[in-house]
């Protein structure tokens, strides 16, 4: 649940996270203190990629080793996984389920 929270509850990038972090994992669960979570923050900053999802990741792998990071970011990704499905599906029945692409080379 506190995954699910972090996910939908602060879109804006890791400044924005950074306040639904703090509030759900320090404040509320007590997963970690908040120099903790700024120390994993500014490591996974340094990282390519989403900081927000690593940062959640980096913290269900401290609180339960690789199977709950594993699950941590199956779950942390699955929202905008089925809104991107959800939106596919609105987008075919409007558009009608047979569409044909082409690619025209320059």
């Amino acid at each position: 649940m506190d995954v699910f929270i972090c996910s939908l509850g602060a879109y804006g990038g890791p400044e924005a996270h950074l306040g639904v972090f703090t509030e759900q994992m320090v404040v509320r669960r007590k997963y970690l203190n908040e120099t903790d979570l700024i120390e994993l923050v500014a490591l996974c900053s340094m990282l390519p990629g989403p900081t927000s999802t690593q940062t959640m990741v980096s913290i269900g792998y401290r609180m339960g080793g690789p199977v709950l990071a594993l699950l941590t970011s199956t779950y942390s990704v699955k929202d905008a996984f089925e809104l991107i499905l959800w939106e596919s599906g609105l987008s075919s029945e409007r558009w009608g389920e047979e569409r044909e692409f082409t690619f025209s080379s320059a």
